[in-house]
């Protein structure tokens, strides 16, 4: 310039992008945290379903050491671990309709063979076109959970049978003094037969 040896430069404001970055940033430390410390088990898939990453809560449930080796060993899981594979098909056919399930309950395998009844959430990831990059979903085992709903279910019904064989009258009564169940039919001591709800108070029946 003028003879001299000069620099030409330019100065571009970036401070919205700076800003866009630092909270991309925090979101990002925000999800690795909450990924990583989850009692929950999560996961990412790609837009076909195969396995991407898991955290080490999920590698638990299914009786892995660490999720690096459950994500190298779950190859075809949907013939290994799926207790049904009916119900994975199923599965699939309602994530391609658009049908997100929440709360879905299954039964499937863990590593060592032993079944477990699991409920997870699946929620998809979709880019500016609206097309699914990959799905985010997490799991919890509800195994115990579903065992002693079976032995409520067990106890009942032996209950009922019980009382079913028995020759007295039975019957359920509420906290106002109202009966709502009897076990069979005695028209001559409770005036009704076995269907219900009966809505009497017990003194109406019994002086």
């Amino acid at each position: 310039y003028r003879g001299k040896p000069a620099v030409i430069g330019t100065l571009l404001d970036i401070t919205e992008r700076t800003r866009s970055e630092e909270l991309l940033k925090q979101a990002e430390e925000m999800y690795r945290s909450i990924f990583e410390n989850a009692v929950e088990g999560i996961f990412q898939t790609s837009a076909s379903h195969e396995l991407i990453t898991a955290n080490e809560s999920l590698a638990k449930i299914y009786g892995y050491n660490t999720a690096e080796e459950l994500v190298a060993d779950l190859r075809g899981w949907e013939t290994n671990f799926f207790v049904c594979p009916e119900e994975y098909s199923k599965f699939i056919r309602r994530i391609e309709e658009g049908d997100y399930p929440r709360g879905y309950e299954i039964e499937q395998y863990r590593k060592d063979g032993k079944r477990i009844w699991v409920s997870f959430n699946l929620t998809p990831i979709k880019g500016a076109d609206g097309s699914v990059l990959r799905h985010v979903g997490s799991f919890v085992d509800i195994t115990e959970r579903k065992d002693s709903e079976e032995r409520i279910q067990r106890s009942e019904a032996g209950l009922r049978a019980l009382i079913g064989s028995m020759n007295d009258v039975v019957a359920l009564v509420d906290k106002k003094g109202r009966y709502t169940t009897i076990n069979r039919e005695n028209l001559d001591m409770f005036g009704t037969s076995l269907t219900g709800p009966f809505e009497k108070h017990l003194l109406e029946v019994i002086p």
